[in-house]
């Protein structure tokens, strides 16, 4: 069916002509209650099972009556700026509809990759005052996605960026040990414990000559 884009308010005619020559006129008037608004979002980082925050950068502002935002997995809202959580990876669709109190409604789509957000984890040896021990990274790294840093902290400082580093305690007292990774595609997990550290290791009691 053929379209015309309306620009002006004004009386528009139609005719038509059939194969017998016989030609008929219709018109209309068509009166303009106002102008679309123009659609636009941005929204942070997507990562899975983090929020993330849609922000409505739609204009003019003072003329949106409503918002309606629809993702394809089924999650919805009415909300000038919501926030949703998805839980698995892929590609999403989000669909934003906005209309002006003339009535007047537009609506734009853009295609939403979630990357999957890593779980970070570590295990240590036996800890003693003054003696280097391995830490080793049990991040799910390198599965689905590219680690692109890792840190270690000892009490908020930074204490290595290796993999699997070996860190000394100097003291016998609780440390917090944290470890944050982060992929390229700026997805991030962090992990702390708390790790008490003796003052010596246990003397043993027996032992048999090799």
């Amino acid at each position: 069916t053929p379209y015309k884009t309306i620009y002006n308010e004004n009386t528009y005619y139609l005719t038509t002509q059939n194969n017998r020559g016989c030609v008929n006129t219709d018109s209309i008037y068509v009166n303009i209650q106002g102008v679309a608004p123009n659609p636009l979002f941005e929204y942070t980082t997507p990562c899975t099972h983090d929020t993330v925050y849609f922000s409505n950068l739609s204009y003019p502002a003072d003329s949106i009556a409503t918002h309606q935002w629809i993702l394809s997995n089924g999650l919805n809202s009415s909300l000038q700026n919501p926030k949703f959580v998805f839980d698995t990876a892929g590609i999403y669709t989000c669909t934003l509809n906005i209309t002006s109190f003339s009535g007047c409604s537009k609506d734009t789509t853009v295609n939403i990759t979630l990357n999957k957000k890593p779980t970070a984890d570590f295990e240590h040896l036996p800890l003693c005052s003054g003696i280097s021990s391995l830490f080793t990274n049990l991040s799910d790294i390198n599965q689905d996605y590219s680690t692109q840093s890792i840190s270690w902290y000892i009490n908020d400082n930074i204490a290595s960026t290796e993999v699997n580093p070996w860190l000394s305690f100097p003291n016998p007292i609780n440390y917090q040990v944290s470890l944050v990774i982060q992929t390229t595609q700026l997805c991030f997990d962090s992990v702390v414990k708390t790790i008490a550290i003796p003052n010596s290791y246990p003397t043993p009691s027996l032992f048999t000559p090799i």
